[in-house]
């Protein structure tokens, strides 16, 4: 008698098919990282001390997170800012200084890489604004007096690439490079307030592309990362 195995076949199939789903979504289980945020300092300053903005705090909120890929939100605030009162040792000028300068800038980027070692790409809409107030007082030999005022406003779009590694679960670096493409205004307002008195006015404004090898070189400390349950 021929025995008909359609049955077990089927039993088979549909049990194989069940574990392979369950694998998968396993698998799949396993590679999610939760959205996590982290903050760090820009420190290229410390190497370029012509880098504007000189002083800035970084945010990244990671989401959508697998081991390799990822998408973040990323956040720069900084202030750059001088004091300065100089008097010269033969009491030939005195120099009242006095400068500030907020920077902005809100971006996306894209990331893939493992779980040390990522590179992404992306960008940032920046803003900032820089304003100096400045008197000089210059004794020998025209006992002159001269107030400066000076406004800068910066506005544009920086195209990143950049490089991140991890020395721990909680600390990483990262290097980026950038396309900068922004939109330049000046102004100048000089005045000679003794003794002859006079008045100077300067104004440019000007679309400026600049590439920067080295943008950025940031220390983050990551606030929250979850590899799931992966077997180490």
């Amino acid at each position: 008698m021929r025995k008909n195995y359609t049955c077990l076949i089927c039993f088979l199939w549909l049990g194989i098919t069940a574990h392979s789903t369950s694998a998968y979504a396993q698998a799949s289980a396993d590679t999610l990282v939760q959205n996590h945020w982290e903050l760090g300092v820009d420190v290229l300053s410390l190497f370029d001390k012509n880098n504007v903005p000189a002083a800035t705090i970084f945010a990244r909120y990671n989401y959508r997170q697998q081991l390799t890929k990822g998408r973040a939100w990323r956040f720069r605030v900084g202030l750059d800012s001088e004091r300065r009162d100089f008097d010269s040792d033969g009491r030939d000028s005195t120099d009242i200084y006095r400068g500030w300068s907020p920077y902005l800038s809100i971006g996306h980027e894209w990331q893939f890489g493992a779980d040390r070692c990522r590179w992404y790409t992306g960008f940032d809409v920046t803003g900032q604004y820089a304003r100096l107030n400045a008197r000089y007082l210059i004794v020998p030999p025209g006992n002159a007096i001269i107030d400066i005022h000076k406004k800068e406003i910066t506005v544009g779009t920086s195209v990143i690439a950049g490089f991140q590694y991890a020395f721990t679960r909680y600390f990483a670096i990262s290097i980026e490079s950038a396309l900068n493409v922004a939109y330049y205004y000046f102004q100048y307002n000089g005045q000679e307030l003794w003794p002859a008195g006079g008045y100077g006015f300067e104004k440019d404004r000007k679309i400026t592309t600049t590439i920067k090898p080295f943008w950025v070189i940031q220390f983050t400390y990551i606030i929250h990362k979850d590899y799931g349950n992966r077997k180490k």
